[in-house]
């Protein structure tokens, strides 16, 4: 197994029983490509990916009344005992120079790394949110059908210079638990214990807080740890579905039977029967936000209109309607008026949600999932297509591709081959010689078994340039079917 590099916001995710998938360990790279035949839990594990990114960015806030102070999960549990917080009240109110000299008392440090590791915020946002990813209320749903009556989620978050933080939540038919595993070096160098043994020149806000105050002090920065022990994952994510062509095309029919429905006309909805799952929703929610006139990021916007100009001979646009809905059009190059996304070719309307969101969503240190980014492509469209998605991660984003195609994988062997080719002191790898590091590339393999999928990490084969998927395998039946049905017709004809 290949070794990422030591880079800021690592993070790896290992599943047991999960859905269609019996174990898989996954390390998210700049770019991470999923690969395999369908139904073996590539788009289940990316969904869970996503849902980890949703659950911990963007959690609700609460102000505590002194600016910067903010909870974003729960609050502490009632079993920190009162002498913690006692003795963490009494060395933050001590002068700045006392609390830098001094260390946090160890029993501090324990009592913050117990809360960590229970995982008690962790559980209700995560319990909350995960199974709605996967159209359901149950956490007992996600788990393998064939396999035991539980499931395993483990995460480990690793940031340059810091021990690893590790948490794992199981899987029962009725709810999930939770478990961490917190160094005490992590609590001790926190930012938020930083925070307060140095604030920042001509500020203290850190005076000795009342008795009342102390617990909520403690609060805060128990949670302001955690969030740092996530942090990986509280950046942004997107996710865009392999339908969201169709998603695309039906907002109209959407947006119309929502108004309907609550305005109280048309037919009734069965609630059995929802118009969306939650990705397709935020997927057209991210759209429906979106301002066409904020252009999110410089470099990934100039990358949308290589794609506009070189793939699809035209321009995308997001505009809003006389009520302020969004309606996304495609004028080819040459003509002087729109056409409706809906009328627009596949591939058009399959790389307009690319180019929308390269223009006005996302921005570096973000995450990008795409399912299958060669849908509705001609194979030299999707060999493009894979350079452009090697660009945006050459531009700071994270990207993961779930994909089925031979001319995806091909090409983006070829990126990683090229690498050796540039990897010279007077010749960096960039933009201009299109060629991608091998450790900044996670490939993994899905294949099914007979107690359900496999997942397992292949690297790039130095002889051939290519990564070992079974593609070459069924090259090769075919060739050999052909050749057998062309030596029967030669057989029929000399007899």
């Amino acid at each position: 197994m290949a070794t990422p590099s030591p880079r800021s916001g690592d993070y790896r995710v290992s599943v047991r029983d999960f859905g269609p998938i019996a174990a898989a360990e996954v390390t998210l790279r700049p770019l991470t490509v999923f690969v395999g035949p369908g139904n073996t839990g590539k788009s289940y594990l990316a969904t869970l990916i996503y849902a980890l990114h949703r659950c911990f960015h963007g959690a609700p806030e609460r102000t505590l009344g002194r600016p910067g102070w903010r909870i974003h999960f729960d609050s502490m549990p009632s079993t920190v005992a009162e002498p913690t917080m006692d003795d963490f009240s009494r060395w933050v109110g001590r002068s700045a120079d006392d609390r830098t000299a001094s260390t946090l008392p160890e029993h501090v440090v324990s009592g913050i790394r117990s809360f960590l590791e229970a995982g008690d915020g962790l559980i209700s946002r995560f319990a909350g949110l995960l199974p709605r990813y996967y159209g359901t209320s149950r956490a007992g749903d996600l788990v393998r059908h064939d396999g035991p009556r539980g499931a395993t989620v483990e995460l480990e978050c690793r940031l340059p210079e810091r021990p690893p933080t590790r948490y794992r939540f199981d899987f029962d038919e009725d709810r999930i638990q939770a478990s961490g595993e917190v160094a005490d070096s992590f609590v001790r160098d926190s930012r938020a214990i930083a925070g307060l043994r140095t604030p920042p020149p001509g500020v203290n806000p850190w005076e000795r807080p009342p008795d009342s105050e102390g617990e909520e002090l403690l609060e805060w920065v128990a949670a302001r740890i955690m969030e740092e022990s996530v942090e990986p994952l509280r950046r942004r994510a997107h996710y865009l579905p392999a339908d969201r062509t169709g998603a695309l095309n039906a907002y109209p029919a959407i947006v119309t039977g929502l108004l309907q429905n609550a305005a109280g006309t048309g037919e009734p909805r069965s609630s059995d029967h929802p118009l969306l799952s939650r990705i397709g929703a935020e997927f057209l929610s991210d759209l429906y936000w979106a301002d066409p006139d904020r252009t999110a990021s410089t470099q990934l916007a100039d990358l949308a209109e290589r794609i506009e100009d070189r793939m699809l001979a035209g321009r995308i646009a997001l505009r809003r309607n006389e009520v302020g809905a969004p309606r996304i059009t495609y004028r080819p190059r040459g003509w002087t008026t729109d056409l409706p996304i809906s009328r627009a070719s596949s591939m058009v309307s399959e790389l307009a949600p690319v180019v929308l969101y390269l223009k006005h969503l996302l921005r570096p240190g973000d995450t990008l999932i795409i399912e299958e980014p060669e849908a509705h492509l001609h194979p030299a469209m999707q060999a493009a297509l894979t350079r452009r998605i090697a660009r945006i991660m050459q531009s700071g984003v994270r990207v993961l591709v779930t994909t089925h195609s031979e001319w995806v994988m091909e090409t983006l062997g070829n990126l990683v081959f090229a690498s050796r080719l540039f990897r010279t002191d007077t010749e960096p790898l960039t933009h201009e010689n299109a060629a991608l590091p091998p450790e900044e590339v996670g490939v993994w393999l899905f294949q099914r078994g007979e107690r359900g999928s496999s997942v397992k990490e292949i690297t790039l084969d130095p002889e051939v340039g290519m990564f070992p998927t079974d593609y070459e395998d069924i090259a090769d039946a075919l060739y050999n079917e052909s050749v057998k049905i062309g030596n029967r017709l030669r057989e029929r004809n000399e007899s």
